[in-house]
């Protein structure tokens, strides 16, 4: 039996490890570019994604996220890889333009 089950109770606090605070979270959004999607709801998507992307600092080695974008259809596309990206603006420029 994993130690965690045999150390917490239920209505226990969830234990948290201090170090795990100082590391950025891992986004990686996934978007639909099957032909069931219109161009027009495949930019709602992009636009949905640039939100997101000013929500979260992913400009300074301090970043809170680091963000990657992946397309689907018959196969995956990787548009932006998780770090490849330290400043908001390009990293939404390059994201607006996704085919």
């Amino acid at each position: 039996m994993p130690v965690l089950l045999n150390t917490v109770e239920i209505g226990d606090p969830f234990p948290v490890n201090s170090e795990c605070a100082v590391y950025p979270a891992d986004i990686v959004i996934v978007i639909d570019g099957s032909g069931s999607i219109s161009e027009e709801d495949f930019n709602t998507q992009l636009v949905f994604v640039a939100r997101i992307i000013e929500e979260h600092d992913v400009t300074s080695d301090d970043a809170r996220a680091r963000i990657a974008v992946v397309a689907f259809s018959d196969e995956v596309y990787d548009h932006i890889y998780l770090g490849e990206y330290n400043d908001s603006a390009t990293m939404i420029e390059r994201t607006l333009t996704i085919p």
